[in-house]
Formats: structure tokens, C-alpha cells, sequence
């Protein structure tokens, strides 16, 4: 049985029937004047640490994975939606086509001094006015 009391792991008659584990404490010798039993411990214990940093690490590349594939559909999810509005046909540069840029785009539609809607065509009526009336006088001269 395995408990933790007052912060400290308890291991009560663990069996452990794994052959790399059996060969690998049988294969320690003790040194004259050495307690066997000790070092078993302290090999266990060095064990478990490595095997516990082994286990974070393995923890931080999944979760590293995880990240890296979300980030890499996160990505491919923004360029689809970049391309849908900036790319040659997307939303945006349809929208500057018609509004701006296009031949017949909102914009060039109000430069025409020939459309009724134009601004200019108030100001081209007046310049033409103005000058039918210059050419009248130079005409009487």
C-alpha cells in the first residue's frame, strides 16, 4: 500500500514483478560495510525523480504539440479568411473595385462630369455657363 502523511510518500509491502526492474536492483552490488537495503533506497528514490522529470517533460511537449497544431489550424483558418477578403477576388478588393477604383465605381461615378449625380457636373454646367457668356462678350467686342 502506497500513502502520503505529513508530506511524505509511505510504501507499505509493494511487490514489483517487472523483469527490467528486478534485474536492473539485482545487478547492484553492495561494498564491503555497505547496507544493501539503503542503497536500494536511494536508487529508487533517484529513480522516481528521474522518472517524475521524464513524465513533466513528456507533459510539456504535449502540451508544446497541442499548442504548435492549433496554432498551425489557427493559421491556415486565417489565411483562408485573408484571402477571402484581401486577396484578387476577395470581399475587400471587390468592395475598392466598386467604390473607388472600378469604371463605374461610386468614385468615378462622382468624378464624371457627365453623370447627373456627379458634383462635377454642377460645376462643369457653371464653367460652361460662365464661359458661353465669356465668348458671347468676346463675340460683341
Amino acid at each position: 500500500m502506497i500513502t502520503i502523511t505529513d508530506g511524505k510518500l509511505k510504501m507499505n509491502d509493494v511487490l514489483i514483478d517487472d523483469q527490467d526492474i528486478v534485474q536492473f536492483f539485482a545487478g547492484i552490488k553492495a561494498d564491503d560495510g555497505c547496507d544493501l537495503e539503503m542503497i536500494y533506497s536511494e536508487v529508487l528514490i533517484r529513480a522516481l525523480k528521474i522518472g517524475i522529470s521524464a513524465l513533466h517533460r513528456a507533459q510539456t511537449q504535449v502540451d508544446i504539440d497541442t499548442i504548435r497544431r492549433e496554432f498551425t489550424q489557427l493559421h491556415g483558418q486565417m489565411g483562408t479568411a485573408l484571402e477571402r477578403y484581401f486577396g484578387d477576388n476577395g470581399k475587400l478588393n471587390k468592395l475598392l473595385e466598386d467604390v473607388l477604383t472600378g469604371d463605374h465605381s461610386d468614385f468615378a461615378l462622382k468624378l464624371d462630369y457627365t453623370e447627373d449625380q456627379s458634383p462635377l457636373k454642377k460645376l462643369y454646367k457653371a464653367f460652361e455657363a460662365r464661359m458661353k457668356e465669356i465668348d458671347g462678350r468676346i463675340v460683341e467686342v
